[in-house]
């Protein structure tokens, strides 16, 4: 629930850096890693078994190669690079995760978040092989 704290506490207090931009930007990849890694170990018992596992296998490596192939398309990356709708932000969906947990609702939850992860990969590697593709510094 901290995760924006830091920074927001940069940019008010005018210390932000392109270290800690990249900085925070892999220490969230690796967080969603291990969340789908973790997701898919821990419902290795429900309704599709051991595929759980096998999915969050392959989602934990997408989410990190893919974000650090988005960062390297970034040119320069700021807070402009997310979309922003009634004051929240696209990640900002993580804050849902207690109450989809307490509803009952984390396997619809995996499978739906690991599909989004596989085809923002897909969409991802398309870019940087676009001819023209931004290289970010």
């Amino acid at each position: 629930f901290l995760d924006h704290f830091d920074g927001e506490l940069a940019r008010q207090s005018g210390q932000t850096s392109r270290f800690g931009y990249v900085y925070d930007y892999v220490a969230g990849c690796l967080s969603y890693s291990a969340l789908f890694l973790a997701l898919g170990i821990g419902l290795r018992d429900g309704s599709i078994g051991g595929w759980s596992v096998w999915l969050g296998i392959v989602a934990a490596p997408v989410i990190l190669t893919t974000t650090l192939l988005a960062l390297r398309l970034a040119d320069g990356g700021d807070d402009e690079d997310y979309p922003v709708y009634a004051g929240f932000e696209l990640e900002d969906g993580i804050y849902l995760i207690g109450p989809i947990i307490w509803l009952g609702w984390i396997e619809p939850f995996f499978l739906a978040g690991a599909a989004g992860v596989l085809l923002f990969g897909v969409w991802t590697v398309l870019r940087a092989l676009r001819p023209g593709a931004r290289r970010g510094r």
